[in-house]
């Protein structure tokens, strides 16, 4: 499957626009302990595990991603940032070990 350089360029963009929003003080929002957890430990799963896991656990993640954003469990100036990553991983190389570093850091 070829992947047009439009999309490329669009999903570089929003995970660069996601490490940029994700860069400051360890002040401010943060996600709850718990849920931070729940998302490390998948993200953590998929880093390591093949390409039938990977096929399972993404759309997991995705979901649990926005679970946790409809029930309000996602303050709002990180929702988008965190969004933008988890819809990397799987696509750019080294998005979960990054959106791992993301979670653990604003959690």
């Amino acid at each position: 499957m070829r992947r047009s350089p439009r999309r490329s360029l669009a999903v570089s963009l929003t995970a660069c626009s996601a490490l940029v929003a994700g860069c400051g003080s360890h002040g401010g929002a943060k996600l709850e302990h718990a849920d931070g957890v729940a998302l490390i430990s998948l993200v953590h799963r998929i880093t390591n595990e093949g390409a039938d896991g990977r096929d399972r656990d993404i759309p997991e993640l995705r979901n649990r991603t926005i679970a946790l954003i409809n029930a309000q469990k996602v303050p709002a100036d990180l929702q988008e940032p965190l969004l933008s990553m988890v819809n990397a991983v799987g696509i750019q190389p080294d998005a979960a070990r990054d959106l791992e570093a993301w979670l653990r850091r604003y959690s």
